[in-house]
C-alpha cells in the first residue's frame, strides 16, 4: 500500500522542479487553445464552432450525446450532427462544455483510485460552477455575458493543478507493480499540497490572464472582481451546506453545470448565506 511518504516524495519532487524552473509543463492542447479564443466572441457562428470542435472526434461525440440528455432533449427529434447539437445547447454553453471536455481528456489515468479521485474532483468542479453562477445571478440580477463566460471558463480551469500530480502518481503506482495500492484520503491530502502552485505554473505557461490565478487558490481576493471571486464563494457555501446538513445539487455532467440553480428554496438559502457574508444587502 502507498505510504504518505511515497506521495510526499512525489509532491516534493514536483515542488523542486517548480522551484528550479525545470518542470515539464505540457503544451496547451490545440482544441483548448482554439476554444479559449472563442469564449465571449459575440460574432461566433454555429458553423465556425462546429469546425473547431469537429477537429476532435471524441469531444464531438460527447457534445452530440449531451445534447440529447434530459436538459436539452426533444422526444420527437434525434440529434445526429454537431451543428444540430450546438443549436440545441447554445453557442456559449457549447464552447464551455467542449472546453471542459477537452481539458479532461488531455490526461489519461489507469489506476482505479486515481480515476475515482479525478472524477470526484471534476464533479465537484461542476458543482462549484453551478453555485458560482447562482451566486452571480443573485448579485447581478441579469447576468452579463462577460460574467457568465468568465465563470464557466474559470471553472474549466479550476482543478487543472492536480492533473500533472495525478499523472506522476499514476506512473509511479504502475511502476511498483500489482501489489501496490492507493488510499483516496491520502491522495487527496497530497494533491492539495501541490495543486495550487502547479495550476498557477500551467496557467502562466499557457498565457492565461493573471486573474485566473486567484481562482486556482480557491480563496477570495479583494483585488479582483466579484465574479472572479464567485468560485471561491461557491466553494465556501458548499462547505457550509455540507457542514450543516443542507441539501446540495451535484451536477453529473458539464451540461448540467452551465446555468444557475432554479430551485427556489435553494436560491433563497444561498441568498440568506450571502446576506450573512455581506456579499449582498437587502437593497440588491
Amino acid at each position: 500500500m502507498a505510504s504518505t511518504s511515497d506521495l510526499d516524495m512525489l509532491v516534493n519532487r514536483l515542488a523542486a522542479s517548480l522551484k528550479n524552473d525545470n518542470l515539464m509543463i505540457p503544451a496547451m492542447p490545440e482544441l483548448v487553445s482554439k476554444l479559449s479564443r472563442l469564449v465571449g466572441n459575440p460574432n461566433l457562428t454555429t458553423k465556425e464552432l462546429a469546425r473547431v470542435i469537429g477537429s476532435d472526434t471524441g469531444v464531438t461525440a460527447q457534445v452530440i450525446r449531451m445534447s440529447q440528455t434530459l436538459r436539452y432533449s426533444n422526444p420527437g427529434t434525434t440529434i445526429t450532427s454537431l451543428p444540430a447539437a450546438i443549436s440545441r445547447i447554445g453557442l456559449n454553453s457549447t464552447v464551455s462544455m467542449a472546453l471542459a471536455l477537452a481539458i479532461e481528456q488531455s490526461f489519461y489515468f489507469r489506476n482505479p483510485v486515481v480515476v475515482k479521485y479525478c472524477h470526484a474532483e471534476l464533479t465537484r468542479g461542476f458543482m462549484i460552477c453551478s453555485y458560482a453562477l447562482t451566486i452571480c445571478s443573485i448579485r447581478y440580477g441579469i447576468m452579463p455575458n462577460l460574467v457568465f463566460d468568465y465563470v464557466v471558463l474559470a471553472s474549466a480551469l479550476l482543478n487543472i493543478g492536480y492533473l500533472p500530480f495525478l499523472v506522476e502518481v499514476d506512473t509511479y503506482v504502475l511502476a511498483q507493480g500489482k501489489g501496490y495500492s492507493l488510499e483516496d484520503d491520502a491522495l487527496r491530502t497530497a494533491s492539495d499540497k501541490i495543486r495550487y502552485p502547479l495550476g498557477t505554473a500551467i496557467l502562466r505557461h499557457w498565457r492565461f490572464d493573471k486573474s485566473f490565478e486567484s481562482v486556482m487558490s480557491q480563496e477570495p481576493d479583494n483585488t479582483v472582481e466579484f465574479y472572479t471571486n464567485s468560485l471561491a464563494f461557491a466553494r465556501q457555501y458548499i462547505e457550509y451546506a455540507e457542514a450543516n446538513g443542507l441539501p446540495l445539487h451535484a451536477p453529473g455532467t458539464p451540461d448540467e453545470s452551465y446555468a444557475p440553480l432554479t430551485d427556489a428554496a435553494a436560491v433563497s438559502g444561498i441568498r440568506d448565506w450571502m446576506l450573512e457574508q455581506g456579499l449582498v444587502d437587502d437593497r440588491e
